[in-house]
């Protein structure tokens, strides 16, 4: 977003008033980002709230039927679009088929709220 800010201020293709609204706004988004990763540097994550193929914290996390694996539903359904298939076994998998984790999101979201870490409710 910094680049965007220069090319503006250099292109003049806003009002100034309108450019200092997005730099403050650019301003803030970064120090948002900031202090969510540096009080993701400062948590160990349990395992267990992991995607496992991403490695990232989970949001929406959903077993696979096929495989009794856990992942986060954004990642699985990134695979289904392009693939139709369990990552683990191979086996044919829908988005229709997921279960959805609905007692390991509450504990993830419990953990965010706790260690102050940013919670997406997507």
């Amino acid at each position: 977003f910094r680049k965007a800010v220069k090319i503006s201020r250099r292109e003049t293709v806003v009002s100034a008033g309108i450019l200092k609204d997005f730099e403050e706004f650019v301003a803030a988004l970064n120090d948002t980002a900031q202090a969510n990763k540096e009080a993701m540097d400062n948590v160990e994550i349990p395992d267990e709230f992991l995607d496992p193929i991403m490695q990232d914290m989970m949001m929406d996390p959903v077993r696979l039927p096929t495989s009794g694996n856990i992942m986060d539903r954004k990642h699985i359904y990134r695979i289904i679009m392009a693939d139709d298939s369990d990552p683990f076994n191979r086996m044919p998998l829908k988005a229709e088929m997921l279960e959805p984790m609905t007692d390991l999101k509450a504990k993830i979201r419990d953990f965010c709220t706790i260690h102050n870490l940013p919670w997406d409710e997507e």
